[in-house]
């Protein structure tokens, strides 16, 4: 059953067209990569579903209800938990406070154990949890963004480029939990630039370019043809 539905969706700042056409289906409890160089227009398709750009034409619906210009809150709570690009933590805080920040709408006799759940995902947050979130390493500070956006109980978890900046082997475990809350049923949505990591997670591809579709695809298919979504990525083939 379709949890997310983009129909023709259009996102433009002023007179540059960031997205330009894009329809996608995101089942419940699949988890989808969106692809691309810099510039391809993830970021904003991401941005637009959250709610924090409004998109300039198409449709964005949610468990088959219209929220196209739903507010960014409303659709939070409606189980919707972006993962921003750079993290964007409070570096002043405490990884406690962080993580209770998260949990804004969240009934306060719940958030214990909302707290509980992020600490066995991520044991090092339970150990830093009075350390100011700014003194985190980047890896610390990525799951620590991860488990802010999880303490709202989301349905839908969006991603955006959660593997960049850190080291490969941070990056490895990053992925490895993200696989661990795809098994509770959380639906996924990740932009990433990293081709290899994406495939691991996803059941469904996306590529982008130039705010366009240009690759709809299985991600188990496209493990097996390399080249094809290469191609894609850096903008060679223009075929959904």
């Amino acid at each position: 059953m379709a949890l997310l539905e983009i129909d023709d969706l259009c996102v433009r700042y002023g007179h540059v067209s960031a997205v330009e056409g894009v329809s996608l289906t995101v089942e419940r409890g699949s988890a989808v990569a969106i692809l691309g160089r810099n510039g391809a227009g993830k970021s904003s398709l991401l941005n637009t579903i959250a709610g924090l750009v409004r998109a300039s034409s198409g449709s964005v619906r949610w468990d088959g209800a219209d929220i196209t210009r739903l507010a960014t809150a409303k659709r939070a709570r409606r189980g919707v938990s972006l993962v921003p690009e750079g993290k964007r933590i409070f570096p002043a805080l405490t990884v406690a406070e962080n993580l209770r920040l998260g949990g804004f709408h969240v009934d306060r006799s719940l958030l214990p154990s909302a707290v509980g759940r992020i600490h066995a995902l991520f044991p090092i947050l339970a150990e830093r949890s009075s350390q100011p979130a700014g003194q985190l390493s980047g890896g610390q500070q990525q799951m620590l963004a991860i488990g802010r956006a999880l303490m709202a109980e989301p349905t839908l978890l969006l991603l955006d480029e959660p593997s960049t900046g850190l080291a490969p082997k941070i990056a490895t475990e990053v992925y490895e939990r993200l696989a661990e809350l795809r098994t509770t049923g959380l639906t996924l949505v990740v932009v990433e630039q990293q081709i290899d990591r994406a495939l691991t997670l996803a059941d469904d591809v996306i590529v982008l370019n130039l705010g366009r579709t240009v690759l709809t695809e299985r991600s188990a298919a496209l493990s097996r043809d390399d080249a094809r979504i290469r191609a894609a990525y850096i903008g060679a083939e223009a075929t959904t």
